[in-house]
């Protein structure tokens, strides 16, 4: 389901689609989530991850779906994505920069980029 915002205790995916339009062997699919200040949060593709790819014929379409564990901050974020050549990750065949915001909700613990999602172990010594 569709949304842009997302409790900050809960899991949730980033999902893209892309047809080919010419044949293609091994591309490289990324995903990039950065703050409203451009800080960068998450960046990474299926290169660096080592997902294998496959070809692609002309017409078909591959789906990605990006599983984010929970651990952004509350806040506003957004996510750039696209495909690129294996030999050439910087040419890419498909690129949206900040293509989709999305915001994190919930009660604000904490100052950072980051949560923790969990509470601190306070244990006594003692003397």
């Amino acid at each position: 389901q569709a949304t842009s915002t997302i409790s900050v205790n809960e899991p949730f995916s980033i999902c893209y689609a892309m047809r080919f339009n010419q044949p293609l062997t091994r591309p490289v699919f990324g995903i990039r989530i950065t703050t409203t200040r451009g800080d960068v949060m998450i960046a990474t593709n299926t290169q660096m991850m080592q997902i294998p790819t496959g070809s692609y014929e002309t017409t078909e379409t591959a789906i990605l779906r990006w599983p984010i564990l929970p651990g952004l901050a509350t806040g506003d974020y957004f996510v750039s994505c696209g495909c690129s050549l294996e030999d050439d990750i910087h040419q890419f065949l498909m690129r949206e920069v900040d293509g989709y915001q999305f915001s994190i909700t919930g009660d604000r613990k904490q100052a950072g980029l980051c949560s923790l999602n969990s509470t601190p172990e306070l244990n006594r010594i003692p003397v």
